[in-house]
């Protein structure tokens, strides 16, 4: 064929057959065909133009289905013929199809890219358009001649022909949305573009409907804006930005609300404001944004609540910023306007990958010769246009976090551990004793209600007498910069911890992660919660130790290890426990162990033969942080603790009793699990995460901040387990509005926050144990199926 006509179509059943017999008499005696891209109407238009290719051979049907967009359908009708000449043109019997002849005949006898039907040049009109759509037409072409380096006189017109050569050259460039497919063409082009144009008068509609409406407009200006920011933003998300700012004014406006009016407290407030945003956000989502896959009826529903639990992060993320922003002394806009903005990406890149996931059907085409080679090119191009898609998406999601986050710290109060850290400082620059100074502190603290200036129950320094030493030195520094390089050593450990994590993750799951590890920071332990902004130095302990696992694992030397595990306990005793990940994950590490754990009882033990005085002073300002906080943290043990302190009953026995009632459980599970890791039944990866959240689970003295590091170890165990169920994806979601309800009622209080932290960790450890022990026994089921094939293939012997 030397000649192509490709006609989009969505429900244009009453103009198919008249527009294929104006075809025929309007391109006599050429040689063509004419390409259908149908959307998958609902009236019926892909029978009959099937129906029609039963007829004429060069009639031919491309069936999308899952898939909408004019400008999409004409990329993929265009790709789906080998003619040379190409023209596009709507199937509403609007475009005078008389001058096809004109225009093939100019793109054949002169050196030009694309021939443009006008409606605005000599011999051309807008026939019998109303007032309103001559000006909306005529304020597109000023808009398009920002991006368009051509001069023309209608660059909105939806009918054009052009060579096939340079179709070729622009496709990797298109981006494919929205309605005008010429105005794409001609701005993706990275030369001069050489046309010309044909006037022709524009035709009334007779049957059907017209597909223009404020979406169309909308769509068009994202795309015109997206070309003068170099393709940098999808036209999507400038969509959203639209929806967002309208769901900003809501957020703000139900803020207001129920701030000043009902007098709610803040937090309340916030919540509410948050879901009602998300809510309108979702049905206008739905409306302007995803209407190539818009949902309907039960759909429609079911989209609503999974978007609402996908966004649900986004929206605790944003409560947590404007929380922590406003016990900083900051304005809740301000806090707001910082939270919506990382809110408004992630749902964004969450509604496009889970709610409005376009579904896997291929695309059909009902003609003889080549259609599954032809198939294949404009299917690969579509997949390729939506993974550049998310990989922008993915890009711009984790930029947000970056400004949330660098928002966050820079204006929100900060750093509380740290804190106590430079007040043991200056005490001992004084010459006094830090513990004495904590004691005396926590004892006013405790006579005056049992709370601080702010508040807040009072923590003081309770890290060992051996850290002494160290803390004078650090005092003797300038203390600017040691300030920098403790939260420069504080942001490279956070993002160590995600780098150890990324060592467990398996190929498939790598894309879901990138999506979730720019929020990680905001719900540590998988809890909303502002504990990263501590300064506590745990976080650098816990990056030192698990990063030399890491090089442990790589390079089969663990020495390291073993000294910065010693080190960790030089400042917190109970993480020497985490000694026990060398001899789980590794051969004969058992002496090196048991030689490191000795050390740090050891370093432990002398420390009152060296310093009586200061050790007993230590003693008593632990025993004071615990009795008159009640901080026991949320291990299993620390958890009944706190329980019982709550009834002012004795807490110490019972919980020694009921920490060796289930550490020893666990460390049987790890060792026999471990056992089984050595024995090739998994991988490394697949016993990473549960190592680390088991040997974790035995440390007795679990806070918030070992907590932490295990959010995306927490992560991938869950999803892990929830994949040996057929029914995942609905367990995903179960489990996703838990996490919803727990951040629901933790955020609230710190207690409950403290149990649910405790709960979800023993419940994920026993779920990732219950999946590796699936992993075993469907590995002896395939051992066993083995060695009964062996011998029914052995010989018999004669």
């Amino acid at each position: 064929m030397d000649f192509a006509v490709v006609v989009p179509t969505y429900n244009e059943r009453e103009n198919i057959p008249l527009l294929i017999s104006r075809l025929n008499q309007a391109l006599k005696g050429l040689r063509w065909e004419a390409i259908f891209v149908d959307d998958d109407s609902p009236d019926g238009t892909a029978e009959v133009i099937a129906n029609q290719a039963c007829l004429q051979s060069n009639i031919r049907l491309v069936h999308r289905i899952g898939r909408r967009g004019l400008a999409s359908a004409c990329i993929e009708g265009m790709l789906a013929t080998q003619a040379e000449f190409i023209a596009v043109m709507d199937g509403d019997l609007q475009h005078d199809e008389t001058i096809l002849p004109a225009l093939f005949g100019r793109l054949r006898s002169e050196s030009l890219d694309v021939v443009i039907a006008t409606r605005n040049a000599e011999s051309g009109s807008m026939g019998e358009f109303k007032p309103l759509r001559v000006l909306l037409s005529q304020l597109g072409q000023k808009i398009s001649r920002l991006v368009c380096r051509v001069q023309l006189t209608d660059s909105m017109s939806g009918f054009f022909a052009l060579r096939r050569n340079f179709l070729l050259e622009v496709v990797h460039d298109l981006q494919g949305s929205g309605f005008k497919i010429l105005v794409d063409l001609l701005s993706s082009s990275r030369r001069p573009v050489q046309i010309a144009e044909v006037g022709y008068i524009f035709a009334e509609r007779k049957h059907g409907q017209s597909k223009l409406n404020c979406t169309v407009g909308i769509e068009y200006l994202a795309m015109v804006l997206n070309q003068i920011l170099g393709r940098m933003i999808p036209v999507e998300l400038t969509l959203y930005c639209v929806v967002g700012c309208i769901g900003l004014i809501t957020y703000f406006a139900t803020s207001l609300l129920f701030i000043h009016v009902t007098h709610l407290k803040l937090l309340e407030a916030e919540t509410i404001s948050t879901i009602a945003a998300m809510t309108g956000n979702f049905a206008l989502t739905n409306r302007l944004i995803f209407q190539d896959r818009r949902l309907r009826g039960r759909r429609a529903v079911s989209g609503a609540i999974t978007f609402l639990l996908a966004c649900s992060f986004g929206g605790w993320a944003n409560v947590v910023l404007t929380s922590t922003l406003i016990r900083g002394g900051r304005s809740w806009g301000l806090a707001g306007l910082c939270g919506i903005m990382l809110g408004s990406v992630w749902n964004l890149s969450i509604g496009s990958q889970l709610t409005w996931r376009g579904r896997e059907h291929p695309a059909s085409m009902r003609e003889a010769g080549e259609p599954k080679r032809m198939t294949q090119i404009y299917r690969r191009w579509g997949q390729r246009l939506q993974t550049l898609r998310s990989m922008r998406l993915l890009l711009l999601l984790w930029v947000a976090a970056a400004l949330a986050i660098t928002v966050w710290v820079s204006i929100a109060e900060v750093g509380w551990d740290s804190a106590i850290y430079q007040s043991a400082i200056h005490t001992l620059r004084g010459g006094h004793d830090p513990y004495a100074t904590a004691i005396a502190l926590q004892i006013k603290a405790h006579q005056n209600g049992g709370a601080n200036d702010s508040n807040h129950p009072l923590y003081s320094y309770v890290y060992p007498p051996a850290t002494l030493p160290l803390l004078r030195l650090i005092g003797s520094l300038p203390s600017a910069p040691v300030k920098a390089a403790y939260w420069l050593l504080y942001a490279i450990a956070i993002l160590v911890q995600f780098w150890v994590a990324m060592q467990a993750v398996q190929w498939q799951e790598r894309r879901w992660l990138l999506f979730l590890l720019p929020i990680a920071p905001f719900f540590p332990g998988l809890l909303a919660d502002g504990t990263l902004l501590s300064g506590n130095i745990a976080f650098l302990l816990y990056a030192a130790v698990l990063s030399a696992a890491v090089l442990g694992w790589r390079g089969k030397s663990w020495l390291l290890f073993y000294a910065v595990v010693l080190l960790a306990s030089f400042f917190k005793a109970p993480l020497l426990s985490l000694v026990a990940i060398a001899p789980l994950s590794a051969h004969r590490q058992r002496a090196w162990t048991i030689i490191t754990v000795a050390a740090g009882i050891a370093l432990f033990a002398v420390q009152p033969l060296l310093w009586p005085s200061l050790f007993k002073n230590y003693l008593k300002a632990v025993d004071l942080q615990f009795r008159f906080n009640g901080d026991f943290g949320c291990s299993p043990a620390g958890l009944l603790s706190s329980l019982l302190f709550s009834y002012h009953l004795s807490y110490s026995p019972w919980a020694f009793l009921f920490y060796l009632g289930y550490s020893i459980p666990v460390l049987v599970i790890l060792v026999y699990l471990s056992r089984c890791y050595f024995a090739g039944v998994f991988s490394l990866e697949q016993w990473i995460p549960m190592v680390i959240v088991g040997v974790v689970l035995l440390n007795p003295r679990l806070i918030e901040y070992d907590v932490a590091p295990l959010t995306l170890p927490l992560a991938l165990i869950s999803s892990r387990s929830l994949s040996h169920f057929q029914d995942r994806a609905r367990l995903t979601w179960i489990f996703a509005g838990v996490l919803v309800s727990m951040n629901s009622f933790g955020l609230y209080n710190w207690s409950t926050r403290k149990a649910l932290d405790g709960a979800l960790l023993v419940a994920i450890f026993a779920a990732g144990s219950w999946s590796l022990f699936h992993l075993k026994e469907a590995s002896v089921a395939i051992r066993s199926d083995s060695k009964r094939i062996s011998r029914k293939e052995q010989p018999i012997p004669a």
